[in-house]
């Protein structure tokens, strides 16, 4: 049987029981993915607490009645949806050994991952969505009752960006927060892993401010953005005069972030003759020469590198340096997030067009379609956030109500920014007054893909 297919409501439950809330306790759920009433509820929570079955009603006020509130660690404010366009008996909800069977017996029509209308009981699967037509989207996932917590001086709001500016409130996440506390608490070298996209930046700048070398200089670079040639230089500066006549003294990035913490994305990309220079950094002493120098100089820098290799693909003396080890997890591992997310990504779009995004975003409000929201979590990600914001500056730029159309109803415009000649890009810009935002808006991209696709053509406006 496949997910949204009807079939008779189980006589006997399933396997599942009260149990006692261990940490690792894992319990069926629904997460608020999309309200049309009330936002603030996004990421909200209902445990399926026994063995069921259990319904969603108005007033929550039955002993199998589904409460929502926010997961651990914040503090629990159970309460029922509410709402008066929710029917008193809205939903029957039965266990099942592959997820829940759910059934619709109230006013409003019931649809599964955006389908049809569906009135008999339909089985509902892990990541499924299902939507209370123009009223409220669920999303089905197994979740932990209380999962790790990081340490106090890690403060978090509700749905908002934490103090790292990481989005989240799924189980994954909230490990993620337990392990950047716990490696910021320690004083070795780390390596984050992660798929494209998936936030491992700040990851590295949540480790540096929750560190005590928060007061100092926190430095990034990529690695793979640096001619080869030029790698040495910029990693360990060089003196004056080197290596021609005239170089004015660079003291590189390790002099950069003295004290501080030096962050080197895509680490794998280091070339081979600089690779023993960077060992010796990392070592115990910090050792390092600027170039043209005999002098050794010894680095006070924490390193945090990233990759989104294998660790079996880096280079063999390079992954010890690293003793703290984390994971930024991808969209797929957490996409009871992604409403939180988008909700952000699309506040910060309006901050850059104010004039396009003024219909859907009302006071940090930001209105979506149910449709939109449902094919934004149901969405397969390759590059994660980046790939999330994509979408929505799709949806804007092709949205004419007053809510965030669904993408999969809108025509694709974007092109492949590397497929932009120098007069293309040139051109484009002229016909916005060089507002990069404006002009990569016209053609489905976001600013930041512009911007890169000229500094590699190395387009700038005529003084």
């Amino acid at each position: 049987m496949t997910s949204g297919e009807t079939t008779d409501v189980p006589e006997r439950p399933s396997n599942g029981s009260r149990g006692s809330a261990h940490s690792n306790e894992r319990r069926r759920a629904f997460t608020v993915v999309w309200d049309g009433f009330r936002e603030h509820r996004l990421g909200e929570v209902a445990y399926l607490e026994d063995s069921g079955p259990w319904k969603l009603d108005r007033d929550g006020v039955g002993e199998r009645s589904l409460v929502f509130t926010p997961p651990p660690p914040h503090a629990p404010r159970r309460r029922a949806l509410g709402e008066r366009a929710i029917s008193r008996d809205q939903l029957h909800i039965a266990p099942h050994d592959d997820g829940v069977v759910v059934e619709n017996r109230g006013r409003a029509e019931m649809r599964v991952n955006g389908g049809a209308e569906v009135r008999a009981p339909v089985l509902v699967r892990e990541g499924d969505v299902v939507e209370i037509v123009g009223i409220l989207s669920l999303l089905y996932k197994p979740r932990a009752v209380e999962g790790p917590r990081a340490a106090a001086s890690y403060p978090t709001k509700f749905g908002r960006p934490d103090l790292c500016r990481i989005v989240g409130e799924s189980d994954v996440v909230q490990k993620l927060r337990a392990a950047i506390a716990a490696a910021a608490a320690s004083k070795v070298h780390v390596l984050v892993q992660g798929e494209t996209g998936s936030g491992k930046e700040l990851v590295a700048e949540g480790v540096h401010l929750l560190s005590a070398r928060a007061g100092a200089p926190f430095v990034a670079c990529n690695v793979s953005a640096i001619p080869h040639a030029l790698v040495a230089s910029e990693l360990f500066g060089h003196e004056r005069n080197y290596p021609n006549a005239g170089m004015p003294e660079r003291i590189g990035l390790l002099g950069s972030a003295e004290n501080g913490t030096l962050f080197l994305d895509e680490i794998g990309e280091v070339p081979a003759d600089v690779h023993a220079m960077l060992l010796r950094a990392l070592d115990k002493r910090g050792e390092y020469h600027r170039l043209g120098s005999a002098t050794v100089r010894h680095a006070n820098v924490r390193f945090v590198a990233a990759t989104n290799r294998a660790l079996a693909s880096l280079k063999s003396d390079f992954v010890p340096r690293f003793r703290v080890k984390i994971t930024a997890p991808s969209l797929d591992e957490r996409r009871e997030d992604v409403p939180l997310l988008a909700r952000e990504l699309a506040r910060e779009l309006a901050k850059d067009m104010p004039e396009q995004s003024a219909r859907f975003v009302a006071a940090g409000d930001v209105r979506f379609s149910q449709s939109l929201m449902t094919t934004l979590v149901r969405h397969p990600y390759a590059a994660n956030v980046r790939e999330l914001d994509e979408l929505l500056l799709r949806s804007l730029n092709a949205s004419h109500g007053d809510e965030l159309a669904d993408i999969d109803k809108a025509p694709v415009v974007a092109r492949d920014p590397s497929t932009l000649a120098a007069a293309e890009v040139r051109a484009l810009l002229d016909a916005h007054s060089w507002n990069a935002t404006r002009a990569a808006a016209s053609i489905g991209i976001h600013r930041a893909s512009l911007l890169r696709r000229m500094k590699h053509l190395g387009v700038q406006r005529a003084k």
